[in-house]
Parts: C-alpha cells; sequence; structure tokens
C-alpha cells in the first residue's frame, strides 16, 4: 500500500534507541564542526557584512578621523550582501517484518537493531556531507606546512609551528580560531612527532604519550586562545557487496589525511559567527533526526525511518584555513 503522511507516527519511545546508538558511535565530528541550528522555514535569506565591502577593518590615513571647524565629521559606508540557505528532505527506511521479528525476539528486539542500523547510515551520510564542506580548498584558504606530513618526516614535522601559521593567518582576517580537525591517520603521524614531543615534555620524552586532551591544552596556553582538537574517526564500507565478510581493505575512513582543518565553530543562529552550521527546518523534522514507523499491511511490516531536512552551510569563508599535509 501507499505511504500516507497521515499514518506516520513519531516514536519518541524509539528515539531513545536513536540517542543509544549515536552516542556508541565514537569518532564522529560532523555536528561538533557545524552544530545543529533550527530555524521555521525550509528556505531563507540572511545578510552578510564581507570584510572589504562591508569595511570591517578599514583604516584610515592618520588624518581620516579629524574634522576641522564648521565641517562634518567624515563618514564611514559598508555595503552587505545576500546569502541563503536551502534545506532538502534526506530519509532512509528499513522493514521490519513481523514474521522476522517474532522468530528473532528470542535474541534480540528487530526493530530496535533496524533503527540503529538506519540511524548510523543517516549519522554517516550528514558527516561525508560536513567533510565536503570543511575540507573545500575552494572555499578555504591554505597555509603550507613547514614539512610534509609523512612518517619519514616524524623528527622534523613542526605542527606547533604550522598551528601557529594558520593562527596568525586567521587573527588577520579579524577571526579567531578555536577548533582543529583532522583524520585519525593524522592524528597517529602528529602524536608520534619528535618536534611536538620534545616541546611538550622536554628532550628526553621518547617514552611520553601525547593524548588529545594534552595536546589541546598545549595548544591552547602556546596560542593564548582555546582550542579543541577533533579527531575523525568515521569509516565506511567502500563496496557493494552485501555476502561475505568484510575486510579491512573494503573501509575506507570519511575524513582525508590530506589536510588539516583549523577554524572558528559557533553555535546558534548564524549570526553568532563561526565557520558554518548545520541548518535545520524545524517545522519539518523537529529535532536533529526525527523518528517514525507506519504500517505496510500487504508487507505485514512495520516500517521505521529516520529523517532531518537540512542544509550544511558554510557561513563565513574567514572562519577557516586548511594546511595541506603532502599526503594523498
Amino acid at each position: 500500500m501507499s505511504y500516507d503522511t497521515n499514518t506516520a507516527e513519531i516514536r519518541p519511545d524509539l528515539q531513545a534507541v536513536v540517542e543509544d546508538a549515536m552516542s556508541a558511535d565514537e569518532g564522529y565530528i560532523g555536528q561538533a564542526l557545524l552544530p545543529y541550528v533550527g530555524y521555521s522555514t525550509r528556505t531563507g535569506e540572511y545578510k552578510r557584512l564581507r570584510l572589504r565591502t562591508g569595511q570591517l577593518l578599514r583604516k584610515t590615513d592618520g588624518t581620516g578621523t579629524l574634522r576641522a571647524p564648521r565641517t562634518a565629521y567624515p563618514r564611514i559606508t559598508g555595503t552587505d550582501e545576500a546569502d541563503n540557505f536551502s534545506c532538502k528532505d534526506r530519509g532512509l527506511e528499513e522493514a521490519v517484518d513481523d514474521t522476522e521479528k517474532a522468530d528473532k525476539a528470542r535474541f534480540y528486539q528487530l526493530e530496535a537493531v533496524a533503527l540503529k542500523r538506519v540511524t548510523r547510515t543517516m549519522r554517516l551520510d550528514h558527516e561525508i556531507r560536513v567533510r565536503d564542506k570543511i575540507m573545500d580548498t575552494n572555499v578555504f584558504p591554505t597555509q603550507d606546512p613547514v614539512v610534509a606530513y609523512d612518517e619519514a618526516n616524524s623528527a622534523t614535522i613542526d605542527f606547533l609551528q604550522d598551528i601557529k601559521n594558520a593562527k596568525r593567518g586567521m587573527v588577520k582576517m579579524g577571526e579567531r580560531p578555536n577548533t582543529i580537525a583532522m583524520s585519525d591517520e593524522l592524528w597517529d603521524v602528529i602524536s608520534m612527532s619528535k618536534l611536538l614531543s620534545e616541546r611538550m615534555f622536554g628532550v628526553n620524552s621518547s617514552n611520553k604519550i601525547m593524548g588529545a586532551g594534552a595536546v589541546s591544552a598545549y595548544l591552547s596556553e602556546m596560542l593564548q586562545m582555546p582550542i579543541n582538537l577533533l579527531v575523525g574517526q568515521a569509516a565506511y564500507e567502500d563496496t557493494k557487496k552485501k555476502a561475505g565478510k568484510a575486510a579491512s581493505s573494503d573501509m575506507s575512513w570519511v575524513w582525508p589525511d590530506t589536510h588539516i582543518w583549523m577554524g572558528c565553530v559557533a553555535g546558534g543562529l548564524l549570526e553568532m559567527g563561526g565557520a558554518g552550521r548545520t541548518i535545520v527546518w524545524e517545522e519539518d523534522s523537529p529535532g536533529f533526526f526525527v523518528t517514525e514507523s507506519y504500517r505496510e499491511e500487504n508487507i505485514r511490516s512495520e516500517m521505521v525511518r529516520v529523517r532531518h531536512n537540512t542544509d550544511e552551510k558554510i557561513v563565513n569563508e574567514n572562519c577557516g584555513i586548511l594546511i595541506p599535509t603532502g599526503r594523498s
């Protein structure tokens, strides 16, 4: 039978299962980089004040603020630009057959497993969309590293200097970074690098382990601003196979090791700043994920669905910078 919007039921009892699946899946950083914000319309226009046309950091020639007697003060005029967002409906369903549900009930709750599977795929889909926005060299400027981030350069990789250079570039553009994002493979290379270890623990530091928390604290101190270090560990099966046993060679990382991203992340309404947001049309999907179910009697199944209506939007290109690593 065809799907009738009047029969779909929002399932708060299953929402708890969704949350369990989300918290159990470590290594996703997309929601941290482009935080969720809800708006009441599917599409919308907003105004931007760009650095140049908005005259946000315009200097005078030294006499440009002086006023002569019986004359007006000098004036400055900045212009705004229009930008917009457009949310798109995305979702995934799975059929929970009555026979299979009853047969497998002694092992596990089939409905809950199906919902976790659907939720994980939806979250992975969002992670990839955020990756494509954050790692776009056509959007964010690049800052070359001191040396390439190869294992062979472990003794000369200068992560701190690269981050300081990137920070300086952002501050010069009027923005203050607070987040660094990279792949798990890059983090392994950086955490084993000699220069960073020696700077943090001293010359005799070969037995020291650099955790992400310790490095975040160290960078915050060195840069004189809070820094949150995010390591993306999400992976997906890069094959269409549906039978057999998956191997490591069948899997791919979501986050590439070609670049390190440094930027400013902020939540709330767009005017609060930051690189971008995951904009959600709340009138259609109240919350980051909406969990629903409906009955499809002709296949004797309960359909479980997870959906949302979003636009992953970069709102300020000056709020990020990419460091190419020389890896492919």
